[in-house]
């Protein structure tokens, strides 16, 4: 195994550890958003409607108009959980490793894999990502899609199966948070 790929290995097990450690108890409380984000999540799994009774929504009326890309990406963590802050923050707390993951790729393709390393290093250890790593923040999501999507169209332009990823990953983040419409 080559000396990188073992850097990349720390790296991502420290990027894990510090966004799984207590994800359960810290934060110590969802906050209004949160709370209605995994009620619906609950309610779409059970029902397939919103808590207002729509069936399917695109967006989410109960949270001011919120898109309802994470809601929909929660619903299987809700079937493996409940109804908890867990399930409420898995998909920012994979998103947060994906991205560490994924600025790896990214430096190594502009500069080099010493420099990917770094940037993951830094990405995976930074106070403000792993804050956002740590709450169901739509943003956080959104911006792994698009950091994936990006990635998927460097990688469509040599190999074209890669541009339906790219497609999917951009069609998704704009269902995830409005400002990306």
């Amino acid at each position: 195994m080559k000396k990188a790929s073992i850097f990349l290995l720390v790296i991502i097990f420290a990027a894990t550890s510090l966004r799984f450690y207590q994800i359960d108890t810290n934060p110590i409380a969802l906050y209004g958003d949160s709370l209605t984000g995994v009620y619906d999540a609950y309610s779409i799994l059970k029902t397939g409607h919103d808590q207002k009774g729509e069936f399917m929504p695109l967006v989410f009326s109960l949270g001011g108009g919120r898109p309802g890309g994470y809601i929909y990406a929660t619903v299987p963590f809700v079937a493996l959980f409940g109804p908890t802050a867990l399930s409420s923050r898995m998909v920012s707390v994979l998103s947060g490793i994906g991205i560490v993951f994924l600025l790896y790729l990214l430096g190594k393709r502009f500069f080099s894999e010493s420099a990917g390393l770094a940037i993951a290093a830094v990405a995976a250890i930074n106070p403000w990502e792993l804050s956002l790593s740590r709450g169901p923040f739509e943003t956080h999501f959104a911006l792994f899609l698009t950091l994936f999507g990006f990635y998927s169209f460097l990688k469509g332009l040599k190999q074209k199966y890669w541009f339906a990823a790219f497609g999917l990953s951009f069609g998704l983040a704009m269902h995830t948070y409005s400002t990306y419409k």
